[in-house]
């Protein structure tokens, strides 16, 4: 039967709302949103509603004694509460075969097909699905169609060849409480913390106001942020994901630019050439100075600004085509990576590789990248997964990272395998340009003018998020690959099934032919990531230049753009930076503010100081700031235990001091938590009680023990106790 709710509202009210139960359930009436422009009669119709849902779910363990340890094991995963809201209407139930009932009657009841389509969004499908592949498998009689970028990693869920479930998790890239903030103002709140997750409930649990409440809020603030998000869009338009909202932008800019689709495909290199590209596809650089371990005074940090975006405004990047060319010494392949105009990338087997100077703080080869290496015992070094030596090394790199890697290492042979080159030049005047107005809105929307109202206020906050976001996810839309595999789930074995490698010449060359083609809507080169990253490497590098030991510097930490140490060479930063306005007011990118402040994109700038910093390694720092308070990041540990009042635990209350920090130091209160996968339907006993279960996954609170620091000091013999910083 029907019942009232009483909704929290994000002013702190509350409001009254009917929520329907199956039996006594009246549908909405809707409508079918426009075609827009450039609809063909071929284009499906879709209603013109937002649907979300959200389920809540439970799971029964026991714990099992393994040898000497206790081990949590998850005997039954199940649904014992969902909703969802259609417009203004809330539905409401209590097993996943009624929610999959509801999913059958909107089926039948607004006719849906292939050329009539609904959308219901799930925030963190990938979630809910696992309690319903099976169950949907079967109501459907197999009519389900799974669009997932990885094992479990459903986008998108097709019925009835036209319902559509999605993701807007990959819509947003945001958890649901932020995207309440980041879409506010917004009538509903996302009541953070205010069930517990691990209590043990089941579709006959009586549940209290405050389940019904958070449950039904959920729903509703994700319909007021789509509302916000979608607010210009169409659903038959809507990306998938948000670097789409990106890469849509940019392709249209692409097609209006003269000449630039004809370009693209007459530069499109060969499947070997995109496959070396691949191999040399090297990531943000971070790192920790294993030399320097310890705790340390004074410190302070500096961060680019809109680092990746800067590359790619002010730097010269591969514009022509890719041609193999025969390089036979290291003279000649150091001669060709230092040419301005010519970009150049390479695989290299190096023997006897080692670096030259071994208080070296920041070795560059990432072990993880290499094509073939040494793995016996006392053949390698590492510190944080860069090589110190190895005894027989080979990668593809670009000209950038050789820039550095000939800099830093020695080795006793050198042997080029092959190497392909192409002419350089800046970025594509149509890119820039739309990069520039995103630029421009980030830097002049960020604060209003006097006498500003309300509703503009509004308007440019909410454009100046999407405009940062815009500008955040460019780098993203470069590297992504242009092969993509396509996971499924096979419901006869209920489990999933990896596909196979399809980074395969043969696969890479029909992908490329495709892109030949008028239609194909390919219009970015796969070098530009490549070398967006290298180059981000490569001012990271002379960002950390700064610290330099032999002027009485101390570099501590790096992160892809940011440096931490202890007296940074200003003289030195001020230099670096004036290049990079320069380069910044050549490409048009230094903007004013709205008080006639230039803001040059790019720059390095002090981003905070510390009165005591250490780091172990890797994501692995913490420090106390001036006013004594203690902060920390540590990947693999949680923000908080997520619960509110008293119980609540931040991860800096649970490491406690600086001094903590060290190798073995365990977190149970904000350990994080892991996934336990049960892809089998299965029944569950629970007391008296027999549930039903098409699956799902179980998550359990963990401890998380910080490990891997190599301590390198004493192999350097380079640890100074008289050091000033110390």
């Amino acid at each position: 039967m029907s019942f009232t709710a009483t909704l929290t509202l994000a002013d702190g009210s509350t409001e009254q709302r009917l929520v329907y139960e199956l039996p006594d359930l009246v549908l909405p009436d809707l409508h079918m949103e426009p075609r827009g422009r450039g609809a063909k009669q071929t284009t499906p119709d879709y209603f013109d509603a937002i649907c979300t849902l959200d389920t809540e779910t439970s799971k029964q363990t026991r714990d099992e004694l393994i040898g000497d340890q206790t081990v949590t094991v998850v005997t039954g995963v199940w649904i014992y509460q969902w909703a969802m809201s259609i417009n203004e209407t809330l539905i409401a139930g209590r097993t996943a075969d009624d929610l999959i009932s509801l999913l059958q009657l909107l089926v039948k009841h607004y006719q849906i097909s292939e050329k009539r389509r609904m959308v219901i969004w799930i925030h963190n499908l990938a979630y809910d699905a696992s309690y319903l592949l099976n169950g949907l498998w079967l109501a459907f009689d197999g009519a389900v169609d799974v669009f997932a970028t990885g094992q479990r990693r459903p986008v998108r869920i097709e019925l009835a060849h036209g319902l559509e479930l999605r993701c807007s998790y990959k819509l947003t890239n945001k958890s649901l409480a932020a995207w309440c903030v980041d879409s506010a103002p917004i009538r509903h709140a996302k009541l953070v913390g205010a069930i517990d997750y691990n209590v043990l409930r089941t579709p006959t649990t009586e549940l209290t106001q405050v389940d019904w409440d958070y449950m039904l809020n959920d729903v509703c603030c994700q319909q007021d942020c789509l509302r916000v998000t979608l607010r210009n869009e169409l659903l038959r338009t809507v990306p998938m994901t948000s670097t789409g909202f990106v890469r849509r932008q940019m392709r249209n800019a692409a097609r209006e630019a003269k000449g630039w689709l004809r370009t693209f495909r007459n530069t499109l290199p060969t499947a070997k050439q995109y496959l070396l590209m691949h191999q040399a596809f090297i990531g943000g650089y971070t790192h920790c100075n294993s030399l320097a371990m310890g705790i340390w005074h004074d410190a302070i940090g500096i961060d680019g600004a809109s680092h990746y975006p800067c590359m790619l405004a002010t730097e010269w990047y591969p514009c022509g085509k890719w041609y193999w060319r025969e390089v036979y010494t290291y003279k000649d392949l150091k001669w060709l990576i230092w040419r301005k105009n010519y970009a150049t990338i390479a695989t290299i087997t190096f023997e006897g590789l080692r670096l030259r100077d071994f208080s070296t703080w920041n070795p560059y080869l990432p072990y993880s990248k290499a094509i073939r290496c040494s793995t016996g015992d006392g053949d390698y070094l590492l510190d944080n997964g860069k090589v110190i030596m190895c005894r027989k090394f080979t990668i593809s790199l670009c000209d950038l990272d050789m820039r550095i890697v000939f800099e830093q290492y020695q080795w006793d042979r050198i042997c080029i395998h092959e190497v392909m080159v192409c002419k350089r030049g800046p970025m594509p005047a149509w890119f820039l340009d739309v990069m520039r107005e995103w630029y421009r809105d980030k830097v002049q929307l960020k604060v209003g003018p006097e006498g500003e109202t309300e509703e503009d206020r509004i308007a440019r906050i909410r454009r100046y998020s999407e405009s940062k976001a815009l500008l955040n996810s460019i780098y993203g839309m470069t590297a992504t690959g242009w092969t993509h595999p396509m996971y499924k789930f096979d419901f006869g074995k209920q489990e999933w099934e990896v596909p196979d490698n399809q980074m395969t010449e043969e696969a890479i060359e029909k992908e490329i032919e495709k892109m030949r083609k008028p239609w194909s809507r390919q219009f970015l080169r796969y070098d530009t990531g490549l070398y967006t990253t290298a180059w981000g490497r490569y001012h990271l590098y002379r960002a950390m230049e700064c610290f330099d030991p032999e002027k009485g510097g101390l570099p501590l930490y790096c992160d892809t753009d940011s440096v931490k140490g202890c007296d940074c060479d200003m003289e030195k930063l001020e230099k670096m930076n004036e290049e990079l306005r320069a380069a910044s007011d050549a490409a048009g990118f230094t903007i004013c503010d709205p008080s006639g402040r230039p803001r040059p994109i790019g720059v390095f700038e002090p981003d905070g100081e510390y009165k005591r910093f250490t780091a172990l390694h890797a994501k692995c720092y913490a420090y106390e700031t001036y006013d004594d308070r203690l902060h920390c990041t540590i990947a693999g540990v949680t923000s908080s235990n997520g619960k509110n009042g008293p119980d609540r635990v931040t991860k800096e209350q649970e490491l406690g001091t600086l001094e903590e920090l060290q190798d073995g130091k365990v977190f149970r209160e904000c350990g994080g938590t892991r996934s336990v996968y049960i892809d089998q339907a299965h029944m569950v006993k629970v007391g008296d009680e027999i549930i039903k279960s098409y699956g799902g996954c179980a998550i359990l609170d963990t401890t998380y023990e910080i490990g891997g620091v190599n301590d390198l000091i004493a192999m350097y013999g380079l640890s100074d106790p008289e050091l000033p910083y110390k």
